[in-house]
């Protein structure tokens, strides 16, 4: 059997080095970025939904 891995938001970083934080309404800058912005925003939409699923139970 496959272990599921759970998706973790990776850092992004500014151009001088600053780590970015990813809104969870996305942003025109992780869009720009393509898959890997995608794929930051996607993970982060599912770490706050884990997170409110938490708060509500």
């Amino acid at each position: 059997m496959q272990k599921q891995q759970t998706p973790h938001t990776p850092e992004l970083k500014t151009p001088n080095g600053k780590a970015y934080d990813i809104p969870a309404e996305g942003s025109l800058g992780l869009l720009a970025l393509g898959y890997v912005g995608l794929m930051a925003w996607r993970a982060k939409k599912i770490e706050i939904a884990k997170i409110n699923s938490k708060k509500g139970s």
